[in-house]
């Protein structure tokens, strides 16, 4: 990959065309192929991918309870009943901005545009080719809208309105002649939604969507939507669905919904259920599927497993119907009594033969099961089906935890498809996709072709990507599959390959899920933006051009992430606190030893008076590390070097859940907690640093979680802090340091306690400005900003509404130096914007140095360690080496971006790998822009 530096403008552009025509070339594959630019002299090693942990992995549960935390009322311990959409409906009655934004009598015009990435799809559970025209495709993100391609995936477009749910599960075109231009979406995740919260309180769908333009615009179906907000009708989660192409006047559409299976025959303008139960009982089936022959023959499955995951869901089994209505039970003899969901194919070249697969706990060795059924006549029960079990058969080898078995994560990734002429080739997908060419008839006859490399490794499949949704087949050359997973969209020209290869197809379709993006936090222009993303890693952009592709960095799900001012050094996390810092030419692990407690997506937070100390949430405590740059690349481990567990931060209960660090002041960090809990830092650079409470009895409930605390660059006392949780107020604003707070939640809550429909607050940024500051609030609906912060009348005005719109908003940063603001959303990507502001902050320090100064070491001679003061005038970067008698640099002890301030730099007499080294006489050199400054100091042994 390209590494995190900032380079000369030529060779950026040069490296993003090149990539775009594919002139990287690698040896290996996955986290362990390194990545080279020819010609140039800079390598990087790939950090390792870690498994995605929905319903699996290291922790199964991991995500889910961070999220509970993050969103559950703390009254109930449930995140609100059909929250979303409350709280889209909420969120259209708010005031919205444009394009442009009031200061003061001039009209400045602020642009939103996409970062991308254009390269890296999100989580896609719908996927299809127009019959009609196989050029023209359709794809569903689950968080991430509708979209459209007419050059066979070369490109895509949003169709889905902007201001609605985007949710899209499953999707299908009317195939009837003189009727392929209409097509219906379905919506609502049920499974592994990560844009919601455990408890068992997901965001539900919107109902049904039509088209009948060939997909180019949407319009929801009264019939399968609501007034009640709560979970009360079928369409809140839709599997999947399927018209009859053999009806000539009734449109006859069938839908897998939550709590069974229901059927229109006027296009979804009515509905009936035609298997299934009570939505008011719960007892209808929790998990559902259909498909129909090109005869109009319906297949549908129903869950054992009720709606509330219990044992007793009516019309469990598998089901049979020539029309819709009338269904015949066909599910064999000797089936499970306890199965969850249960998917269908039909095998295009003999439409008698349909497959089976599923999961159900009591199969051996996987715990699924996969069934061949064959139609011979009458109503298909009985003998007039036959039916062979191949359970057995799938998957199951010695290798990594949830790699090795066939595994579904609990029903959340599941599809089957049959090759178009070759009725006995099934491609089965779940966290990986197998071909089998007998259809898993014999023992071991499979070949894994996609999702993790291999049993053995969490490397991903060239060009591919674990846990798959979607499979399509090519309606004219039946050799090329198409596949949606949790990477987006990608295609293969060849399914019968012995080795398949894959095209990635995500060419602007945006639908990745971001947890966290950084930029760099002082340099005017630079526009390199990075960020972590659900399921697909760390990538980065080194230009401001939404179109270009962004690079990939490291694996697993992508978190918190960091970059040091100037490009130069970044820093990237994994899901539950694995870290890395990465240089222009290596990278190492740098959590530290001992660590322990972290959240699924774990804060940590860089000084910015001195971007080499680190603060990080550790479970219970903060964790702080003074000089990250003594940490020794190259290593996969966790470290102890420089790392200070401040035991005085120790909490009684609850996680610490977020960090604010100051900008002018240097050495004082705000942290809050998933138990209501806000502190203060002082001296926080020292083992004795002072912690003060500064909440205690200030009103929040226990269990509410504080998500984001953001400092005034230009006032240490001066903080804005977001509260995640529903049902309790969401902004508080102190201007003491926390003595005093006010709530400045305002028009995002519908009621001035929090309870009611107001939107869920993810993190908060202060873009300072000598008239009036900027303040920003993503949250789940979108970003808001306001430039007056009056209590609980403060007005919110929604940001972006045709870029950003209703998503997720997961994180806002705010660049004092040049107004760059960046928004990183869970389901549409990132975006920008510069706000004009008047002049920049402060910088932190009282005085602004008028020349470079080094003094005198002190002590001189030394033995543990010597301090040179280093005085910097004008942002630049700034590099302090130590180098002996015979002109090799010894050690680096400050290589940074510096803004304008006086800087202590410690050398404690070791070298760059962390040997001790000899007594004798060093010199210190200071380089920056046209300036050279040296100075000698004697270490004594």
């Amino acid at each position: 990959m390209l590494p995190l530096r900032r380079l000369p403008l030529f060779h950026v552009a040069v490296a993003v065309a090149s990539y775009a025509i594919g002139a990287w070339y690698a040896a290996g594959s996955g986290s362990s192929t390194r990545y080279q630019w020819h010609g140039d002299f800079i390598s990087r090693k790939m950090i390792a991918p870690r498994p995605s942990v929905i319903g699996g992995g290291e922790d199964p549960g991991s995500r889910a309870r961070w999220e509970w935390m993050m969103l559950h009322d703390p009254a109930t311990g449930r995140v609100p009943d059909d929250i979303r959409a409350r709280e889209l409906a909420f969120a259209k009655k708010l005031p919205q901005r444009r394009m442009s934004l009031s200061k003061g009598s001039v009209e400045a015009v602020v642009t939103w545009m996409s970062r991308g990435p254009q390269n890296v799809g999100g989580r896609t559970r719908a996927l299809a080719l127009d019959r009609s025209n196989p050029l023209f495709m359709l794809a569903g993100g689950v968080s991430g809208g509708m979209w459209r391609s007419t050059n066979a995936g070369a490109s895509w477009n949003k169709v889905s309105p902007g201001n609605v749910l985007q949710s899209v599960t499953c999707v299908v075109q009317d195939l009837r002649p003189g009727r392929t231009a209409d097509w219906y979406y379905g919506t609502g995740e049920l499974r592994g939604n990560s844009a919601a919260g455990g408890g068992g309180s997901l965001y539900r769908g919107d109902g049904v969507y039509r088209s009948t333009n060939g997909g180019g615009t949407w319009a929801l179906l009264p019939s399968t939507t609501t007034q009640n907000v709560l979970f009360d009708q079928p369409f809140d989660y839709v599997w999947n669905m399927a018209l009859s192409p053999k009806e000539t006047v009734q449109t006859v559409l069938v839908a897998a919904t939550i709590g069974g299976i229901q059927r229109s025959t006027d296009g979804g303008q009515s509905w009936q259920t035609a298997l299934g139960g009570d939505i008011a009982t719960s007892n209808g089936p929790r998990y559902t599927d259909v498909v129909v022959t090109t005869d109009g023959v319906f297949y549908a499955t129903c869950s054992s497993r009720n709606m509330n995951l219990g044992l007793t869901a009516t019309n469990a089994g598998i089901w049979r119907s020539t029309d819709g209505v009338n269904w015949t039970n066909i599910t064999p003899n000797g089936f499970p009594s306890d199965f969850s969901r249960v998917v269908a194919a039909i095998a295009p070249s003999n439409q008698n033969t349909v497959y089976f697969v599923g999961e159900a706990p009591e199969l051996l060795p996987t715990g699924h099961g996969i069934w061949k059924y064959t139609f011979i006549g009458g109503d298909g029960a009985g003998i007039n089906g036959v039916w062979l079990d191949r359970s057995v058969n799938l998957p199951s080898e010695s290798g990594l935890s949830g790699n090795a078995v066939f595994g579904t994560q609990q029903s959340y990734d599941l599809v089957a498809a049959v090759h178009p002429t070759n009725q006995n080739m099934l491609v089965v997908g779940a966290i990986n996709l197998y071909r089998a060419p007998d259809a898993f008839a014999t023992a071991g006859n499979w070949t894994r072709i996609g999702g993790y490399a291999s049993a053995a490794t969490y490397n991903r499949y060239p060009e591919n990507h674990p846990d798959h949704h979607a499979l399509v087949f090519h309606p004219t050359f039946p050799n090329i599959l198409y596949n949606g997973n949790d990477g987006g969209v990608f295609r293969t020209d060849n399914v019968t390959n012995s080795a398949v290869s894959w095209t990635n197809l995500n060419t602007g379709y945006q639908t990745s899920q971001f947890y966290a993006i950084a930029i760099d936090p002082v340099t005017p222009s630079q526009q390199m933006v990075m960020g972590g993303m659900q399921d697909n890693g760390t990538w980065y952009a080194v230009t401001d051009d939404g179109q270009n592709p962004w690079l990939e960095i490291a694996g697993g799900d992508g978190g918190f992430c960091a970059i040091e001012p100037g490009g130069d050094n970044s820093y990237v996390s994994l899901q539950n606190g694995v870290m890395y810092r990465l240089t222009p030419t290596s990278n190492g692990r740098i959590d530290p030893t001992g660590g322990s407690g972290y959240l699924f997506i774990n804060p940590f937070a860089l000084d910015p008076s001195d971007p080499k100390k680190m603060y990080l949430a550790g479970g219970s405590t903060v964790w702080r590390n003074s000089d990250l740059s003594g940490i020794v690349m190259g290593s996969s481990n966790t470290t102890s070097t420089n790392w200070k567990q401040l035991s005085q931060t120790g909490l009684s209960g609850g996680t610490i859940t977020a960090l604010g660090v100051s900008y002018r002041q240097p050495n004082v960090v705000y942290y809050g907690t998933s138990n209501g809990r806000v502190y203060r830092l002082t001296n926080a650079h020292q083992d004795n640093a002072t912690v003060t409470d500064i909440w205690s009895g200030k009103g929040l409930p226990p269990g509410s979680y504080i998500g984001s605390i953001a400092v005034d660059p230009n006032n240490e006392n001066r903080a804005l802090m977001a509260v995640s949780n529903y049902a309790v107020p969401s902004l508080f604003l102190t201007t003491n340091g926390g003595s005093t707070w006010t709530d400045v939640s305002g028009n995002l809550e519908q009621r001035q306690d929090g309870a009611g429909n107001g939107p869920s607050v993810r993190w908060v940024a202060i873009l300072p400005d000598t008239t009036a500051s900027h303040y920003f609030a993503g949250t789940s609906t979108g970003l808001y900003s306001t430039r007056s912060l009056a209590s609980t009348s403060t007005i919110w005005t929604q940001e972006a509404i045709n870029e950003i719109g209703a998503h997720v908003v997961t994180m806002v940063h705010a660049r004092t130096s040049d107004g760059l603001v960046a928004v990183g959303t869970h389901g549409g990507g990132t975006y920008s914007a510069i706000f004009p502001v008047v002049a920049p902050p402060t910088p932190p320090i009282s005085v602004t140095p008028t020349r470079y100064t080094v003094s005198a070491n002190y002590p001189n001679p030394f033995n543990a360690g010597t301090t040179i003061q280093v005085t910097v005038p004008a942002s630049a970067r700034v590099r302090v080496r130590i180098v002996d008698l015979r002109g090799r640099v010894v050690a680096t002890p400050f290589d940074r971006f510096a803004p304008p301030a006086t800087y202590p730099v410690t050398w404690d007499g070791r070298a760059m790998d962390g040997r001790p080294v000899a007594s004798g006489v060093y010199f210190y050199l200071l380089d920056a822009p046209g300036v050279t400054l040296s100075g000698k100091l004697t270490l004594l042994r």
